[in-house]
């Protein structure tokens, strides 16, 4: 609820103009950043390890993740690894011939999960070697009863008001909403600059605001943006709006009466298919221009953003990131270029006199 009225009210306030502060190498930085940080946190559920724990942090960032399965392979799930790197190569090979198929609008994905469930469905792959499904952990079925409590409980289990909660909130909010933010202008202008379309910050801010105001009356978590569900959905023809009408039509249908067939789904396959979606985020062509242009400041600041959100969690390598796009702003603007102009001989020409 908090998230959801300062997101709303930036929207209002028309805000949304500070994402002209956040420059393309911070935008690309960031961008493969979060898909390593996507792959890496998959590794488990890949590799079937079935805890991933770390003393030092009760939310391991991907690396660490990655780390722990390199140091426990040997107790990794072989059926996992398989099944999963089948499904991986299926999904890839998929991407590869859906532009040689007749019909290029097939839900090939959906074809492949069932295809994959079926089969570990038919062969009891997990009685058999123990493969991790869906299902190991209970799937609630059906939606959460709407309303907000009179009372919610604090971090040391004190009953305290919802208001008194909700103004402990807002501080917390400001910085939920502002690495929200930067993924969502990641994606928006990710996705408008390869489909040639403008988009508004301040709608989509206005858009999530109600977004994350009707969603608490649920109980549901803040919601901004994925990646990599905008990478799988753009990869599936998604053109408008009527695509999140369909998912949301689709994930109903699926929590009331499709639950017992997810369950059934490996976890191998799931983060295949995660995998698979962290890799469309992959550019490394804003680096390469980059380097050629030798705009060296530009690649330092990507470098330290990638480095930042991989290393240290995506919510520390934002803020980072912003705090070094501002300084950067400030510089220029503090020092701009300044050109002397000078006849060129006795033409009416006039040209830079360090250039010249």
């Amino acid at each position: 609820l908090a998230v959801g009225t300062v997101t709303f009210a930036l929207g209002l306030l028309r805000l949304g103009f500070t994402d002209a502060t956040m420059s393309p190498p911070v935008m690309k930085g960031f961008q493969n950043a979060v898909a390593i940080e996507l792959m890496f946190s998959q590794m488990a559920a890949l590799f079937g390890v079935s805890a991933v724990n770390h003393a030092a942090s009760a939310h391991p960032k991907g690396w660490q993740s990655a780390w722990f399965v390199l140091h426990h392979l040997k107790e990794a799930n072989l059926c996992s690894v398989l099944l999963g790197s089948c499904t991986i190569v299926a999904l890839l090979s998929s991407k590869k011939l859906k532009a040689y198929m007749r019909w290029p609008l097939l839900p090939d994905t959906v074809i492949i999960l069932a295809a994959v469930t079926g089969i570990a469905a038919v062969g009891e792959f997990s009685a058999r070697y123990s493969l991790p499904l869906l299902g190991d952990t209970p799937i609630p079925r059906g939606l959460p009863t709407p309303g907000f409590p009179s009372h919610v409980a604090d971090k040391d289990g004190n009953m305290l008001a919802w208001t008194v909660v909700y103004g402990q909130a807002l501080a917390n909010a400001v910085i939920i909403v502002l690495i929200g933010f930067v993924g969502v202008v990641a994606v928006s202008k990710r996705m408008s600059q390869r489909h040639q379309y403008t988009c508004s910050a301040n709608r989509e801010l206005v858009a999530l605001g109600l977004t994350n105001l009707v969603s608490s009356y649920f109980g549901a978590m803040p919601t901004f943006v994925s990646m990599a569900r905008s990478e799988l959905a753009d990869s599936a023809g998604a053109g408008t709006q009527i695509f999140g009408l369909v998912a949301a039509g689709l994930s109903l249908v699926a929590a009331f009466w499709l639950t017992p067939a997810l369950a059934l789904l490996p976890k191998c396959a799931v983060s295949a298919l995660v995998i698979v979606a962290a890799t469309g985020l992959f550019e490394v062509k804003h680096a390469v221009f980059l380097v050629t242009t030798r705009a060296w400041a530009d690649l330092a600041l990507l470098v330290f953003t990638f480095a930042a959100t991989v290393t240290l969690g995506v919510e520390t390598g934002v803020l980072l990131a912003l705090m070094a796009s501002l300084l950067q702003l400030v510089r220029r603007a503090a020092s701009p270029h300044v050109s002397v102009m000078g006849r060129v001989g006795d033409s009416e020409q006039f040209a830079d006199i360090s250039e010249n």
